[in-house]
Parts: C-alpha cells; sequence; structure tokens
C-alpha cells in the first residue's frame, strides 16, 4: 500500500510548494530548511483544506478529486501570480553542510522510533474510529466527519489516502501521521535556530524525538502530530513577521530616524528631541499687546532674580504657552523599535515581508503593489 500514500505526499509537496511560492515569492529570503518545513506544513494544510470543500460536494473524497483539486490549485495560483505581473524568483539560502548533516542526523535518530513495524498491530480503538468514518467519507456519507467527537483532520487525511486505490493497511494509514511527526520536529529545530541558536534548536529536537508521548502519537491514526506541526509553524510565522514587521507593518512609514547627538543650538539652549523628525522651525516673537507704559503689557518674567530688569524672553517656552506641532508626526508604537529587537538597518535588509528593493528582484512583485518608504529608491525612470 506504499504507492497510495507515495502518491499522496506528492500532490501534498506540490500543493505546498505552490502556496509557499505565491505567499513568499523571494525564496532567497528563507533557507533551505525554512522552504523545506513550510512547504510540508502548507501541504498538510492544502489536504485538510481541501477535504473539507471536496466532502461539501456532490463529487465527495475521491481519489481523482483530489488529484483535480491539486492540479487546479496548482494552475489558478501560477496563473494570478502571471496575471498581477509577478512569479516566484530566486533560491533558497544555502545551509552549511554541517547544520545539513546535524539536522539529517536528529531526524533519522526520531525516525528510528517511529517509522519501522507501524503495522506491527490492528486497529486499536480510536484508530477503528477513524478508519470507518473515512470508508463513510469515501462512500458519501458527508455528515460522518461532523458526527465525530474530534477535529475532521485526521479522518480526511485518512480518506485521501484511503481513496487512492480503495485499500489500506496499517502500516499506510499511520504513515501520514509519523510524517507530520518528523515535519513537527524539523520546525522545531527551525524555531529554536532562530531564536536561541542552532544548537539549542537540535538539542530540543533530540530530547522531544526520545519524549515517549511524541512517539507513541507518531505511530497511530490520531490528530496530535497535526497539531505539534501547525502549531510548531504557526510560532515560527509569528516570530518571523514580528522580527520583520518593523519595516513592513501596517501603517506602512519609514522607521525612526536615530537620535543626534545632544549639542548647544545657537543660543545656547540644549536642541529639542521630543521627536523623531527634524525639530521645529522657530516661533515668531509675540506682538506687543500691552501698547505704551500701560499695566497690560508684557511684563518681566516672574522666574527672574528681583531686581533684574531684563526684556521678556522671545523663547517659545517662555513667551507661548501653545506651541505649532512638529512638522513630522511622532513614531507611532508599531513602527518604533522596542528594546532588544533589531536594528532598522537590520529590518530594511532582511525584511520578510517587504518588496526587495534590488531592480532584478523586482519583477517578482506586483507594479501596481505600494512599496514600503523603507525599501523605496530613487532611481529614475525609463
Amino acid at each position: 500500500m506504499i504507492p497510495s500514500f507515495l502518491a499522496w505526499i506528492l500532490l501534498v509537496t506540490l500543493a505546498g510548494a505552490v502556496l509557499a511560492d505565491a505567499w513568499l515569492p523571494w525564496r532567497d529570503r528563507t533557507d533551505a530548511l525554512e522552504r523545506l518545513v513550510l512547504t510540508l506544513g502548507l501541504g498538510y494544510a492544502w489536504s485538510v483544506v481541501a477535504g473539507l470543500a471536496l466532502n461539501a460536494t456532490p463529487w465527495g473524497v475521491r481519489g481523482a478529486t483530489f488529484v483535480g483539486a491539486t492540479l487546479l490549485l496548482a494552475v489558478v495560483v501560477a496563473g494570478a501570480q502571471r496575471w498581477r505581473g509577478g512569479q516566484a524568483c530566486g533560491r533558497p539560502r544555502p545551509l552549511d553542510r554541517r547544520i545539513w548533516l546535524a539536522v539529517a542526523a536528529v531526524i533519522a535518530f526520531a525516525a528510528l522510533f517511529r517509522l519501522p513495524n507501524l503495522g506491527w498491530s490492528e486497529f486499536q480503538g480510536d484508530e477503528a474510529l477513524v478508519l470507518h468514518k473515512a470508508a463513510a467519507t469515501i462512500d458519501g456519507r458527508h455528515d460522518a466527519i461532523y458526527v465525530h467527537k474530534k477535529g475532521p483532520a485526521e479522518i480526511l487525511i485518512t480518506a485521501e489516502v484511503y481513496a487512492v486505490q480503495r485499500r489500506i493497511d496499517e502500516g499506510t494509514a499511520r504513515l501520514p501521521f509519523a510524517v507530520a511527526m518528523l515535519a513537527g520536529l524539523a520546525a522545531l529545530i527551525v524555531v529554536g535556530r532562530g531564536l536561541f541558536g542552532a544548537r539549542v534548536g537540535l538539542m530540543a529536537a533530540v530530547i522531544l524525538s526520545l519524549n515517549g508521548f511524541f512517539i507513541a502519537f507518531g505511530r497511530v491514526v490520531q490528530y496530535q502530530a497535526l497539531v505539534f506541526l501547525f502549531g510548531t509553524l504557526a510560532v515560527w510565522c509569528a516570530w518571523r513577521y514580528r522580527w520583520a514587521g518593523c519595516v513592513d507593518v501596517l501603517p506602512r512609514q519609514a522607521p525612526p530616524r536615530p537620535l543626534p547627538k545632544l549639542g548647544r543650538g545657537e543660543e545656547g539652549q540644549p536642541e529639542a528631541l521630543a521627536h523623531n523628525g527634524p525639530p521645529p522651525a522657530k516661533l515668531p516673537p509675540p506682538p506687543d499687546l500691552g501698547g505704551g507704559g500701560g499695566g497690560g503689557g508684557l511684563r518681566p518674567s516672574d522666574d527672574a532674580p528681583a531686581g533684574s530688569s531684563s526684556p521678556p524672553s522671545s523663547s517659545p517656552a517662555a513667551s507661548c504657552p501653545t506651541t505649532t506641532p512638529p512638522s513630522s508626526p511622532p513614531p507611532s508604537p508599531i513602527s518604533s523599535s522596542p528594546a532588544g529587537a533589531p536594528s532598522p538597518a537590520a529590518c530594511a535588509a532582511n525584511a520578510w515581508l517587504s518588496p526587495p528593493a534590488s531592480r532584478s528582484a523586482r519583477r517578482c512583485w506586483p507594479r501596481s503593489t505600494s512599496r514600503s518608504s523603507a525599501t523605496r529608491t530613487s532611481s529614475p525612470r525609463r
């Protein structure tokens, strides 16, 4: 029954690669390991979404309908990218050979506890319920996934593998969930490497590969492996968006300018550094409202020492209680870089979601899409 699983995993990988290229067309902003894990995660997500959509149609979940839906997705996404004037380009950043060897060793070590002898026993307990509902879904029972007391993902994935050859055994039914558990471990390596370093990510994957619960749930037809994969990828996507979000978050604006050094102005007063833009223009001196020697004119400041007959100060802070707003608004909390966040220069150089600034890479981006001011260049139009 292995050919049915191979056909299913090939379709899943195709759908994941298409969705990854549509979502992140600049492949050089992710490395090869990140791209591989993201492709598998999006492929598994597509299998669940496609199963739900096909189950709601009169054709139901069949082998031919799943193949047709996957090919239709590839054609529609490729056509939409071409119509918008953008296409995937570049190659993922290569990884060091030592990292590849370490990741391969950890995944092979984890596979020793999950892949051998998957069909050593018959379906037990909840597995039998999943197989019964998967068979009912293939036979046209559209309500089979709704009477299930758990999520429908375990039923839909099993039904899609089942529908390829209309035959299934214990090892073939459990293999997609074992692969999902291994993909989740690879995603954990990616998250740990990004947050704390490659050594921490590898050690975390080794510890979880020996965890008894993760071994058990990687060898049964249950949803826990999918939860682990999707949850780890969600954390990675949130971290990458937060890391690159200081350049390309709404509202779109340039990163804050670095504060100038404290100095002395023309009149010997400290320069105003209350906002991140240029200093406000000087206000004109207030007019003489008293007119003559009456008591209604301007008087010396109360803060002046006794006996001082100095004229009133013409500085804005002393003569005018209300000041005009600065020429540029202060930075919003969204665009400012908090403590511990990467510098704006690093964000602009490694932005994950903003369009590329180079002319050769702009061909991947639709012409009608507005670009962030942080990545806009002043090259003359041809």
